[in-house]
């Protein structure tokens, strides 16, 4: 089996004529690495916190607006 260099393929089809030169390092300008979170708390935990919050604060609503917990009142 042949192994091929991918970099000297390249080369030849673009029309270039040499490849790259060995530690030459290749970017994507168009992709950017993302920073990493500084927060030290996973996506999903910020998520669940995120949805108990809001639950919490449409049972408060509901609640102070006289909808809910009808035992409450005599």
């Amino acid at each position: 089996m042949k192994t091929l260099c991918l970099a000297k393929r390249a080369a030849r089809r673009s029309g270039r004529g040499r490849a790259p030169q060995m530690g030459t390092v290749m970017t994507d300008p168009l992709s950017t690495p993302e920073p990493p979170d500084e927060s030290g708390a996973p996506r999903w935990v910020k998520v669940l916190g995120g949805i108990a919050l809001a639950l919490v604060v449409v049972i408060l609503v509901v609640h102070l607006a006289g909808g809910g917990m009808g035992g409450h009142t005599p």
